[in-house]
């Protein structure tokens, strides 16, 4: 029996870290841990072809902001949303960070990045993301976040989910990348006369991050 005991538990333990590994619905901490009683609680769900929460720049020309900020397709647009139920009298304050990957290859100071709401097929820009003249930030002009990570954290929005609709929350999010096209960016003249522009055969990948706040 012992033995037969320690298979089943070898096969429960590998099917919950398949679970794990393979969702893409992923459930926040509850609102009070110490009151295990609430029903409080936000999910951050996410599209992704490969299941990653991750948005990359791979040897991509440099965009303006106008541009940039029609993306669309796999690659080039990442969606997500934040869900949550909410108890009357309860809310949930929330933070969205990305966090550069530390296999990025080029420099925050070249990447722009553009965060919208979507509300009934309408996008609206956060303006954590966007300057008061409209223009786009970049990577390197976002407020660094204080949660922990073996990557760099930056703030891209900081909100408060709350009972309002009856006790459900639904917020949706789109998220783009691009090179920031009005960058000084000066090329290597290689020995035969080639240019090479610092963008040429770089990356930057990002994670996007749901973390609750303490209240």
């Amino acid at each position: 029996m012992g033995r037969k005991r320690q298979i089943i538990i070898s096969i429960l333990a590998l099917l919950s870290l398949t679970l794990v590994t393979t969702g893409v619905s992923y459930s926040l901490l509850d609102y009070d841990e110490n009151d295990r009683s609430s029903k409080s609680r936000l999910t951050y769900n996410y599209t992704s072809i490969d299941e990653k929460n991750e948005l990359s720049i791979v040897n991509s020309e440099p965009l303006s902001d106008v541009a940039g900020k029609k993306l669309s397709g796999d690659g080039n647009l990442f969606k997500f949303s934040v869900d949550g139920t909410i108890e009357k009298g309860k809310e949930i304050p929330y933070e969205i960070t990305v966090a550069k990957d530390t296999n990025s290859t080029l420099s925050g100071d070249f990447v722009k990045l553009y965060l919208t709401e979507v509300v009934d097929g309408k996008e609206y820009p956060i303006n954590t993301t966007v300057s008061q003249d409209g223009v786009v930030k970049k990577y390197s002009e976002l407020s660094t976040s204080s949660v922990l990570d073996t990557w760099e954290n930056r703030i891209i929005y900081q909100g408060i989910a709350d009972y309002g609709n009856d006790g459900t929350f639904h917020r949706d999010y789109y998220i783009r990348i691009w090179i920031d096209g009005d960058a000084k960016i000066e090329p290597e003249v290689l020995t035969d006369g080639t240019l090479v522009y610092p963008y040429q055969n770089k990356k930057f990948t990002i994670k996007i991050n749901v973390n609750q706040k303490e209240n």
